[in-house]
């Protein structure tokens, strides 16, 4: 099991921290969570899926 944080800041994103995003990968699956605005975008810089 992976668990990446894509997004950790609070409702306001910064230049450094994206909305709150939580990919979780286990086996051939990618469960997402708590999916902010932008999460797309972060999901490409993190390489998840």
């Amino acid at each position: 099991m992976e668990v990446v944080f894509l997004g950790t800041s609070g409702s306001v994103p910064t230049p450094e921290r994206g909305l709150p995003a939580v990919a979780v990968r286990r086996g051939g699956e990618l469960l997402l969570f708590d999916c902010g605005e932008g999460t797309q975008r972060q999901m490409m810089r993190a390489k998840v899926g």
